[in-house]
């Protein structure tokens, strides 16, 4: 499907969304006129014979008023009338009304889903403009609502040409009956016709609906142009994107300068690499890396690492390769154990005192774990 002027890319979520906030929004009419119809021929249906008791009572409390000179007409009678045959006609009608009324609101939402726009209610100036209004009247779609419309009508009229053209005899019988067998059968055959015209509108409706939702789409469908031009409008500037990218390497570069003086080692390439080393048995069974960074980021390291007696040791391929193969925050993998095991035995060996009470603990965890019969 290609769209008017060239247009092949299908309308984005941000079009469709300004379109249906401006209220335009793909309805089919006919669908709410079936559904409406049809609810409410059964609506009569089922409420004819309430009807007809009503409307007989009527008829006998009209017999029943009183004529005459003696009769006393003032306010509070007429009154009391007006009273009693408003509430007879909303029993009459209000069976019949409101299944319309909901049909018509059922059919809406159906198509549209929960919709409310201020701006659809904006009156618009070019509304009243004659010019767009001719425009409109001689338009493809006045064509095909005027097409659709004498549509319908050959159809009603050849519907009740099919259905009453065989029965020309019982009407002309109709007169030697009683009233009542009258009266149903009338009923039974204006029902029947009214659903088959209701069925045959449904099949119109579908149809409509089909075409409105083809010229909708194709109405909204973008150039690739548009498309670029709404992408690179709701993407952020590049200025405010390498703040935000800023903002979050401050934020990572001082958690982990944060962690430094909490390391128990810091691996280093004298100047270029520095990698720090947390060994906490309780939670980890090896070391994790807490903090690595090269050249301004590593002397800064170091620097945090000497000020708070964190022990630093030069390795420059144990650096270099634990820099490039392990993130932050991770434990290192097993082909590190070995190397990492003999830099914390040896800082045990000299006497450091963040590895000694590391193994301390360890030693008092494992005990406690083994329990008083170990």
């Amino acid at each position: 499907m290609e769209g008017k002027e060239g247009r092949t890319e299908k309308a984005t979520p941000k079009r469709r969304s300004e379109r249906r906030n401006k209220g335009d929004l793909c309805i089919s009419m006919e669908i709410i006129t079936v559904v409406s119809l049809l609810l409410g021929f059964v609506a009569i249906r089922w409420s004819l014979p309430h009807m007809m008791e009503r409307i007989h009572g009527l008829l006998l409390e009209t017999c029943r008023i009183p004529v005459g000179a003696d009769v006393k007409w003032d306010a509070a009678l007429v009154q009391s009338w007006f009273k009693s045959g408003s509430v007879l006609v909303a029993a009459l009608i209000g069976p019949v009304v409101l299944p319309i009324m909901a049909g018509s609101i059922i059919a809406n939402m159906a198509q549209t889903g929960p919709f409310f726009s201020v701006e659809a209610l904006t009156p618009r100036l070019s509304a009243l403009n004659p010019v767009n209004g001719a425009k409109q009247l001689f338009s493809l779609h006045s064509l095909y609502g005027m097409g659709l419309a004498m549509l319908k009508v050959i159809l009603i009229v050849s519907i009740l040409f099919l259905l009453l053209r065989g029965k020309a005899g019982t009407f002309a019988g109709l007169s030697l009956l009683p009233l009542e067998p009258t009266y149903a059968w009338m009923g039974r055959l204006l029902f029947s016709t009214a659903i088959t015209v209701t069925l045959v509108f449904s099949v119109i409706a579908a149809l409509d609906y089909a075409y409105r939702h083809y010229t909708y789409e194709r109405d909204m469908m973008m150039t690739k142009k548009e498309v670029e031009d709404e992408r690179k409008n709701q993407e952020l500037p590049s200025i405010v994107k390498g703040a935000q990218r800023r903002k979050m390497r401050d934020l990572t570069l001082a958690r982990m300068m944060a962690s430094v003086p909490k390391a128990s080692v810091v691996i280093v390439n004298p100047t270029h690499f520095a990698v720090a080393l947390e060994y906490d048995p309780a939670r980890n069974a090896a070391p994790k890396v807490t903090a690595k960074g090269v050249r301004l980021v590593a002397l800064r390291i170091r620097k945090i690492a000497e000020e708070n007696g964190v022990p630093i040791v030069e390795k420059p391929e144990l650096a270099r390769a634990l820099y490039a193969q392990v993130k932050v925050g991770r434990v290192i993998p097993d082909q590190f154990f070995g190397a990492v095991a003999a830099i914390m035995a040896h800082l045990y060996r000299i006497g450091n005192e963040r590895i000694r009470n590391t193994v301390r603990i360890s030693s008092g965890a494992a005990a406690h774990a083994a329990g008083p019969g170990a």
